[in-house]
């Protein structure tokens, strides 16, 4: 996919995700040669599966995320060469990247327990 099919698939989906409420929040997406994996914090599977059909993208399979892991759950990686940065989202000077986190207002706007589906 293209900079600019990118640009517009996010912009569809946010654009329902305002119509269907705080009740769901997009953290982030993968994106593949043939694919595109997307993480959702939403009350249950229904929600992945209505923003999907309101989009007119496919939800082929939605999962509950049930833990996350990184290079600190190993040990591997120190927290101290964590640069946290304005978008709430950590980097590591390896390159390496975690999953953003939803920052506390956001989270705090939510009227669910705070679960993570992947589409």
């Amino acid at each position: 996919m293209s900079q600019e099919d990118l640009r517009e698939l996010s912009q569809t989906s946010c654009n329902v995700l305002n119509d269907m409420g705080p009740q769901i929040q997009w953290v982030e997406s993968q994106v593949t040669d043939d694919k595109i994996y997307c993480t959702y914090i939403a009350p249950d599977e229904q929600a992945i599966r209505d923003h999907a059909e309101q989009g007119g993208f496919p939800a082929n399979r939605v999962s509950m995320v049930r833990s996350t892991i990184d290079p600190t759950t190993g040990g591997g990686v120190s927290p101290a060469f964590e640069v946290l940065l304005g978008t709430a989202r950590g980097s590591f000077s390896q390159g390496w990247t975690r999953p953003p986190v939803p920052r506390p207002e956001a989270r705090s706007r939510l009227d669910v327990p705070e679960t993570r589906w992947s589409a």
